[in-house]
């Protein structure tokens, strides 16, 4: 058995030529190419807020049979998009390039400890804030994270 090959040079080339282009369209006539490329590229960020709204809610299944109720669960779905907007725009800006998402995923760990001890005295303690978090809530402006560590009777 035998195998012969050989290579269109001239087929990979022309090919090749057209790796890695765009074709895009736009009626603004005054946009040069790499604003019309960055101009694109912005639409990703609201096409995956859609998808986000799309996707199966990441909770216990929950069966809702009046139509007020499934507007309300609609409601809190979108507040939640509106709450991953700023914060993702927040955070940019601080330097910090993530997804609402990856930040309120990093920010789930967060816990305050209460310790009661037998003199009826109390220790509360922020657990779970990893320092770039802490850095980052700094960078916003947050107060530290102890100032909400405190009990309040």
């Amino acid at each position: 058995m035998r195998i012969v090959w050989t290579c269109a040079a001239d087929a990979i080339a022309a090919a090749s030529a057209l790796d890695g282009r765009y074709v895009l369209g736009t009626n603004d006539s005054t946009l040069q190419p790499h604003q019309m490329l960055a101009s694109s590229e912005l639409r990703d960020v609201p096409e995956k807020r859609f998808a986000l709204v799309k996707d199966p809610l990441a909770v216990r299944p929950v069966y809702l049979h009046k139509q007020q109720r499934i507007q309300a669960l609609l409601f809190c779905t979108m507040l939640a998009l509106l709450v991953f907007a700023p914060l993702e725009l927040l955070a940019h800006r601080a330097g910090f390039p993530a997804s609402g998402q990856t930040l309120l995923a990093q920010f789930a760990t967060l816990a305050v400890l209460t310790l009661v001890f037998a003199d009826r005295s109390t220790l509360c303690r922020v657990t779970g804030l990893a320092p770039p978090l802490a850095a980052l809530l700094q960078s916003l402006g947050f107060p530290p994270a102890s100032r909400y560590a405190v009990r309040q009777d």
